[in-house]
């Protein structure tokens, strides 16, 4: 798999005048939120997923009694060289439903990170980056006609990130046409435009 490297990049400032720095992936829709130092202006947030190799099956070891998992290698980079925070920053992971989440260790083990679900992303607070495994918690786990379908993976990506919903509580479709409708939509939704706006 290719890491995403294209991220979008805001400085947002809040009531009390404190910058943050907010990074998304758009690949994966997981959104970085760094505090007023804690990151190097020039930032870049790099999502790579991990299907297969050596780091899958560490994770594949330390999570044997978790299920299945979505796995995925984040890292800061400055000027093509990775960086790590200077404190504590927030990871959140787009979701349909409450998930675990494990930041899996150079030697194998898993550490359990607990966070907050709202609004279709659990939140996390981590000091480090590296390899993170979401279990559960897919919007696409209801999708009963996307089960064995070649595009399944892809599927679940798109339905997680809000991208699509599916025609019911528990079919997607996945073989009907895409109108321009449905098209116009998803693009909306890509560029963060609101429907209700003129």
């Amino acid at each position: 798999a290719v890491a995403t490297e294209k991220t979008q990049l805001q400085a947002v400032t809040t009531a009390n005048e404190n910058t943050e720095l907010r990074l998304t992936d758009d690949a994966s829709g997981i959104r970085l939120t760094a505090g007023t130092g804690r990151l190097d202006d020039q930032a870049r947030l790099t999502v790579r997923p991990i299907e297969s190799g050596t780091e899958f099956e560490q994770a594949k070891t330390a999570l044997a009694d978790a299920g299945s998992f979505r796995l995925w290698d984040i890292e800061i980079m400055v000027a093509g060289q990775a960086a790590s925070p200077s404190g504590q920053v927030t990871l959140a992971f787009p979701c349909g439903t409450e998930p675990k989440v494990y930041r899996i260790g150079e030697n194998g083990g898993k550490t359990s990170l607990t966070g907050t679900w709202a609004d279709g992303y659990y939140t996390v607070h981590t000091s480090r980056l590296g390899l993170f495994a979401l279990c559960g918690g897919s919007r696409a786990d209801t999708l009963t006609d996307i089960n064995g379908h070649w595009a399944a993976d892809r599927i679940q990506a798109a339905v997680d990130r809000g991208l699509f919903s599916g025609i019911s509580a528990t079919q997607f479709a996945p073989e009907d046409t895409l109108t321009r409708g449905m098209l116009v939509t998803v693009l909306g939704r890509l560029s963060g435009a609101d429907g209700h706006q003129a």
